[in-house]
């Protein structure tokens, strides 16, 4: 179990990036139920690396990215994937597996996305399609108990907007951002980048003096890679120890003042993956002449809809300017498949529940994709490679740079002397209380 497995027989914890090559980020959009696409792909990538890692079932997606974002429905997926087991342990482990979660949202998405016509009629009217959203608000609560941004076992990155300031506002469990009004119940934060406008009401958050009303993420970023990339880049910009210095090829040069703050996009391995399948159209015909009412749910779609054309389009010709494409993975369905059926984000019966499966299944062998630098459109590439296959070299990569890492860290702490072990934390991490306090 090559690179996996500590001295002491558990899962060794991933060192930080600058004992790698590269920082592992992962990023999942938003689609309400249409989060079950995703998690079929996560699924396979879990397996993937188990197979890699010796075929052990305890290991996790969350053992080899630095950074797991997500927005809405993928803030959920993201939370949960870094949830801890107990957070109270020296080494905190995931609770859940991709399927686990998997089967949380096909148990609970019928509870949630429960309608009747005349909550319906509520809807266009009075208010949210949903009430008060009791249902996924106790849900979440019961899943996510009182544990906090900070217990996290890797990184996460959930953006969500409030209303009241008309501003982002991102909340993520790095050390140097344990704000007392960012460092949050999970659960709080999960149900704020959930409460998508016109299904669910704002979610209201309580600081020591600041109050947050907050709505779901997709208003900032329904795609949160890029989001994750500058999250990642300002730590370092902070000189956070998980992520500087930044090395490109040797952590030999660690603790050397000369050493760049940031190697663009070189150093990203990015894993990014979609909920959209089958993309909606408007005519003219069906909007020219739609009040404010009708409007509200394509103008959210627009806005949505052009978000991610833009994340994709940009962080894919940076990776083609600045890094290698290669390291850049988008798996989303493109343009003009899977046009049998469209599932809107609420979309949770037995039926839409597995025709959603279905479809991730299906986009496993699928073609890779690519975004047109033209249309902006995410289509199929011209090459017999299909999404299992980018999927399974990306995992060989992820599984490649865990190993280098835990070899360099060793190297790393074979030359240092005692004392300056013993003031190092469990990833190598200097820790200074004082600091850490005044941070929490």
């Amino acid at each position: 179990m090559e690179g996996a497995s500590s001295s002491s027989g558990g899962i060794a914890p991933l060192p930080p990036s600058k004992f790698g090559k590269y920082i592992t980020v992962l990023s999942i959009d938003g689609g309400g139920m249409r989060g079950l696409i995703p998690l079929v792909i996560l699924e396979f990538l879990e397996k993937e690396l188990q197979k890699l890692g010796g075929e052990d079932e305890r290991i996790r997606i969350s053992d080899y990215f630095d950074v797991i974002a997500g927005t809405s429905t993928g803030g959920l997926i993201a939370t949960m994937l870094a949830t801890p087991k107990d957070k109270e342990d020296t080494i905190k482990r995931p609770k859940y597996t991709a399927k686990d979660i998997t089967n949380y949202y096909k148990d609970l998405g019928p509870q949630i996305f429960k309608s009747s016509w005349w909550g319906t009629i509520k809807h266009w009217i009075w208010g949210p399609k949903y009430g008060d959203g009791k249902v996924l608000h106790e849900a979440i609560q019961t899943k996510m108990g009182e544990l906090m941004l900070s217990d996290t076992v890797t990184s996460i990155v959930v953006p969500t907007f409030d209303v009241s300031l008309m501003a982002p506002m991102v909340f993520s469990s790095f050390k140097n951002d344990r704000r007392p009004i960012t460092n949050q119940l999970l659960s709080d934060v999960c149900i704020a980048t959930t409460a998508a406008p016109t299904f669910f009401p704002p979610w209201t958050v309580k600081g020591r003096r600041d109050i947050l009303n907050l709505i779901d993420g997709g208003m900032v970023a329904n795609n949160p890679t890029m989001l994750a990339i500058a999250a990642v880049e300002r730590q370092i910009v902070k000189e956070n120890p998980d992520f500087f210095p930044v090395v490109a090829d040797s952590p030999s040069s660690l603790g050397n003042p000369d050493v760049s703050k940031s190697e663009g996009f070189k150093r990203y391995l990015i894993l990014s993956i979609g909920t959209e399948y089958n993309r909606g159209h408007y005519s003219l015909d069906e909007i020219k002449n739609k009040g404010k009412a009708m409007w509200a749910i394509p103008a959210i779609d627009m806005l949505m809809c052009a978000s991610e054309f833009l994340v994709n389009f940009n962080v894919a010709i940076f990776f083609q300017s600045q890094g290698d494409p290669e390291n850049y993975l988008r798996i989303q369905a493109t343009d003009g498949t899977f046009q049998d059926k469209k599932l809107p984000l609420d979309a949770a019966s037995k039926d839409d529940i597995r025709d959603l499966q279905r479809i991730g299944a299906d986009l496993l062998d699928k073609t890779k994709g690519r975004t047109n630098e033209i249309t902006l459109q995410f289509t199929s590439v011209n090459e017999d490679i299909k999404n299992r296959d980018a999927l399974e070299a990306f995992a060989k990569k992820l599984s490649e740079e865990r190993q280098y890492r835990i070899q360099e860290q060793e190297k790393y702490f074979a030359n240092k002397l005692p004392e300056e072990h013993e003031n190092e934390g469990a990833n190598g991490i200097s820790i200074n209380e004082n600091e850490l306090g005044e941070q929490l």
